[in-house]
């Protein structure tokens, strides 16, 4: 996963698994070239976080698909980035419109962190 600098839950520390999208030396290109070099290249967008909650949250208000959607990628923002933290939603909150900003507090108020399994010897 990439982030962007301001977003990242603990750029200084390290521990925090997203890869920096500032850094020189982080690849978010396969290695082998999947387009044909006769064709023109094709242009990638990239949305901020903000701007892609912002779609997510208006996919789930019209209806979303039974299974993997909008749901499912938002959930996985939060775990990720650790947005349900007071830190992560000082960064992302003020960056949302209104009406978004309202239902995305709402799923992380509701948003309870899992604990990973740990397997002692």
């Amino acid at each position: 996963m990439l982030e962007e600098e301001n977003m990242h839950p603990g750029p200084d520390t390290g521990i925090f698994r997203p890869f920096l999208l500032s850094k020189t030396d982080t690849r978010f290109l396969p290695h082998h070239p999947c387009q044909s070099p006769t064709r023109r290249p094709t242009r990638i967008y990239v949305p901020t976080v903000a701007r892609y909650m912002t779609a997510l949250v208006a996919q789930i208000h019209y209806g979303s698909l039974i299974g993997y959607g909008p749901v499912t990628d938002l959930d996985l923002l939060v775990r990720y980035l650790f947005l349900e933290i007071s830190s992560q939603r000082k960064k992302l909150l003020p960056q949302l419109d209104k009406k978004t900003r309202t239902r995305v507090e709402q799923f992380l108020n509701s948003y309870k962190r899992t604990r990973k399994l740990q397997i002692l010897f």
